[in-house]
This record gives C-alpha cells, sequence and structure tokens, in this order.
C-alpha cells in the first residue's frame, strides 16, 4: 500500500526558525524566534504573530502594518508566501 505525504503528517516541517534583528527607531534586539508553519501563512501573518509573541514589539504595541522584514537586503512584501524563508535566515 502506497502512503501519500500531505503537510499535516509532516509534522517536523511545520516548525522554523529565523533570526531576528531590529534597527532604529525599535530598541535593539537579536534574537532567535520560532513559529508554527502553515501553507498558507504570508509574510503578513509573521508580522502580526511577531508583534504579538516578541515582547520587545507587544511591549511598543506595535501591529503588523507597523514594521517592515527585510531578507538579504530585500523587503518582505506582506502578501508574499512564508516559504520564501528558510530555516535560519536573517530577517
Amino acid at each position: 500500500m502506497l502512503q501519500t505525504t500531505t503537510w499535516e503528517n509532516l509534522s517536523f516541517l511545520h516548525q522554523m526558525r529565523v533570526k531576528l534583528v531590529t534597527n532604529p527607531p525599535l530598541p535593539s534586539l537579536k534574537a532567535w524566534f520560532s513559529f508554527e508553519l502553515s501553507p498558507t501563512q504570508s509574510i503578513f501573518d509573521l508580522k502580526k504573530q511577531l508583534c504579538t509573541e516578541v515582547q520587545l514589539l507587544s511591549g511598543l504595541k506595535l501591529k503588523g502594518h507597523d514594521i517592515k522584514l527585510v531578507l538579504d537586503e530585500f523587503q518582505l512584501l506582506d502578501e508574499g508566501p512564508i516559504h520564501v524563508l528558510r530555516e535560519g535566515d536573517l530577517i
């Protein structure tokens, strides 16, 4: 019997971690951030999650639209899919 591999049964792929670094005017932060992956997740979804779960950002009452994420000197667009990120990327 052939078993089909689906997103749901690849639980080890549901987690990703990225390196976060803030720039002025935000206070300084260098940290790892781990999050659950979803095949329909967007960059804006990640920004909202960061603003909720990272104490520095939530303490400043920032929302997803208040921050921008940059990878290799290029801004990640809100509507972009999360799969543009790779494990360990610096954003």
